[in-house]
């Protein structure tokens, strides 16, 4: 088995090791991770760099604050790759006006670009809670 095809085993098992202590399926992290392959906002070898997660209640807006610094390096901008229709990000922020019907476990992905450097990803999980 070739060097870069481990490597890219490898980074789908640190999703899925990720997203399990989140409480993500297996099922869920290999389609996110495909379509981050598709995209080309992932190359193989590469994994999850961050996890945020939060929780807020129906019908309120959630402010996340983005990291400023990735893998040792500085972000230079935040680009969406899988976010909810009603959210937006602004330099190092990501807002998202929650809908008051909904309820449930919602996950989002933001790629960090960096001068030089590959995009990091930065998964961001959310728990919302009915009014």
């Amino acid at each position: 088995m070739s060097a870069a095809r481990v490597s890219g085993l490898f980074s789908i098992a640190s999703i899925c090791f990720m997203w399990a202590v989140a409480g993500w399926s297996p099922s869920e992290a290999r389609l996110t991770a495909a379509r981050l392959l598709t995209a080309g906002l992932m190359t193989e070898g590469q994994a999850a760099d961050t996890l945020l997660i939060d929780s807020i209640r129906a019908g309120q807006v959630l402010i996340r604050r983005l990291p400023e610094r990735l893998s040792g390096r500085t972000v230079e901008a935040y680009n969406p790759v899988i976010v909810p229709a009603t959210g937006w990000l602004h330099d190092r922020s990501f807002f998202w006006r929650v809908p008051a019907d909904l309820s449930g476990t919602f996950r989002f992905v933001i790629a960090a670009n960096a001068r030089g450097a590959d995009p990091d990803t930065v998964f961001i999980q959310v728990q919302v809670s009915p009014q």
